[in-house]
C-alpha cells in the first residue's frame, strides 16, 4: 500500500505540474509571437476595462452611499455591506479624482496603490497556499508556480475583484478549523464568516463543521455570519434601511446578468451562451435545469456526510458555491485551488483518483483556445465542462461511500450474528 501511495503520488505530482508546465509555454509563446489578440482573451475584454471590479465598487462606497448612489444601475450594488466600507478605507489610501470606466480617468498614484492592494492578497494567498502543501520545498515552489500562471489568477488579477479576500478568509478557514488550537479555531470561524459577508456562497463550509458534529461551534459560526453581514449596515448611509434595498438589488443583478455572456462559471455559463436562443428559451432552460442542479447539489451535501476523505467533501461544497449563483464570474474559480491541494495532500491514494488530474489542468490553464469561426473563447467552454464532471464526479463519490458503510454495517452485523450462534 505504500508504495502505491508513492507511485501514485509522484504520478499526480508530475502530470499536474507537466501539464500546466506546456500550457504555460504555448500561453507565453503566444503572447510573444502576438500574431493575434487571442491570448489576451486570458484579461476581460482585452484590459479594456483594466481593474475595472476594484474601480467600480470604489465610487460605489463614496460617503458610504452605496445603496443609493446613482452612479450605473441599481443591480451593480448588490454586495453585502462589508464590501463597501472595505473599499471606503481603500479609497482613502488613495487621491481618487473620479473613475468613468475607461483607464484614461485612473491616475497613476491610484493605478500604483491599486496594484499594491491587489498584489499584496495574492501574495497572502501564495503564502497559505505554500504552506497548506504537503510536499518538499521544490514541489511546493512548483505548484505556486502553476497556480501563480493559472488562467484563473491571471483573470483575477486583472479584475481585481473582492473574491481575493473571500478567498484569504476562507482558505485561512480550512487551514485553521481541525486545529488543536482553540483560538485558531475560533479565529477560522470568524474568517469564513468575513468570506461569507463578502461573496455569500462560501458560508456553505460552515457545513463541514456539522459533518463533525461541532454543533456549538456551527452555531457560534452563524452568529459571526449574522452579525458580520447584516452589522455593517449600521455604519452604511440610511443604516439599516438599506436592507431591503439591497435585497432589492441583489434580485437585479441575478436577473440582469444571469444570461448575460461574461466569463462565468456554472450551469448558468451554458445557458447563456447557447447560440441563437431567445430570452424566452433560456427562461425555459433555467426552469428545466435549476431544480435538477439544486436537487444534485443537495444531495451531494447530504451523501457528504457518510463521506471520510476531506478534499471530497471540501470539494463537493465548494463545487456547489460554483454550480448554482447565477452570475458566478470565472474568479470564483480560485475557490477550487485548495480544493486541488487537498487532493494532492491526500494520504490513502487510489489509482481512480487520476480521473481528476485532466480536470484540474483544464480548470488551470491558461491557454486561449478561441473558435475562429464563432469567435467563442473555447478554454472557458472546457473549464465549465470540467466543473460540471468535477460536481458529479464527486456527487457519485459520495453515493459509492454509503454503499461501503451499508456494506460493512451488514457485514459486521453478519459477524456479531454468527459470534452469538444465531
Amino acid at each position: 500500500m505504500k508504495k502505491q501511495n508513492e507511485t501514485i503520488k509522484n504520478i499526480q505530482l508530475w502530470m499536474i505540474l507537466g501539464g500546466c508546465l506546456v500550457l504555460m509555454i504555448c500561453f507565453f509563446i503566444g503572447i510573444y509571437e502576438h500574431v493575434t489578440d487571442n491570448q489576451f482573451e486570458i484579461f476581460f475584454r482585452q484590459c479594456e476595462d483594466y481593474m475595472a471590479d476594484f474601480f467600480n465598487v470604489l465610487v460605489y462606497a463614496d460617503n458610504l452611499n452605496s445603496y443609493t448612489n446613482p452612479i450605473n444601475d441599481m443591480c451593480e450594488k448588490a454586495y453585502l455591506p462589508l464590501s463597501y466600507i472595505i473599499f471606503f478605507v481603500f479609497r482613502k489610501c488613495m487621491k481618487f479624482d473620479g473613475y468613468d470606466g475607461s483607464l484614461e480617468s485612473i491616475n497613476p498614484l491610484e493605478l500604483t496603490v491599486t496594484g499594491f492592494i491587489i498584489a499584496a492578497m495574492m501574495a497572502v494567498i501564495c503564502v497559505q497556499f505554500y504552506d497548506m502543501i504537503e510536499e518538499r520545498k521544490v514541489y511546493k515552489f512548483l505548484i505556486m508556480l502553476a497556480f501563480l500562471f493559472s488562467g484563473v489568477n491571471l483573470f483575477s488579477y486583472e479584475r481585481g475583484n473582492i473574491v481575493l479576500l473571500a478567498v484569504i478568509c476562507m482558505v485561512f478557514f480550512l487551514n485553521t478549523y481541525e486545529s488543536e488550537s482553540r483560538i485558531l479555531r475560533e479565529l477560522g470561524y470568524i474568517s469564513l464568516a468575513i468570506a461569507a459577508a463578502l461573496k455569500g456562497y462560501p458560508a456553505i463550509l460552515g457545513l463541514l463543521l456539522l459533518y463533525r458534529k461541532e454543533y456549538w461551534q456551527a452555531i457560534r459560526l452563524f452568529i459571526y455570519g449574522i452579525l458580520i453581514a447584516i452589522g455593517p449596515f449600521g455604519l452604511m448611509e440610511g443604516g439599516f434601511s438599506n436592507i431591503p434595498i439591497w435585497w432589492g438589488n441583489l434580485k437585479q443583478n441575478s436577473a440582469y446578468y444571469g444570461f448575460q455572456a461574461n466569463p462565468k462559471i456554472g450551469y448558468y455559463y451554458f445557458i447563456a451562451y447557447a447560440q441563437n436562443a431567445t430570452i424566452e428559451k433560456q427562461e425555459a432552460w433555467k426552469t428545466l435545469w435549476q431544480p435538477i442542479i439544486i436537487g444534485v447539489s443537495v444531495l451531494g451535501i447530504i451523501t457528504s456526510t457518510f463521506q471520510t476523505r476531506r478534499w471530497i467533501q471540501v470539494g463537493m461544497l465548494i463545487s456547489i458555491t460554483l454550480m448554482l449563483p447565477s452570475n458566478c464570474g470565472l474568479y470564483c474559480l480560485l475557490y477550487m485551488l485548495p480544493v486541488i491541494i487537498l487532493y494532492l495532500n491526500e494520504q490513502k491514494k487510489r489509482w481512480v483518483d487520476l480521473i481528476y488530474l485532466p480536470l484540474f489542468i483544464c480548470m488551470l490553464n491558461p491557454y486561449q483556445f478561441i473558435n475562429q469561426i464563432t469567435g467563442r473563447n473555447m478554454t472557458l467552454y472546457w473549464i465549465n465542462i470540467a466543473l460540471l464532471v468535477f460536481f458529479g464526479l464527486l456527487v457519485a463519490e459520495n453515493i459509492w461511500s454509503i454503499i461501503q458503510v451499508v456494506k460493512e454495517r451488514k457485514q459486521k452485523n453478519g459477524n456479531q450474528c454468527n459470534a452469538t450462534g444465531i
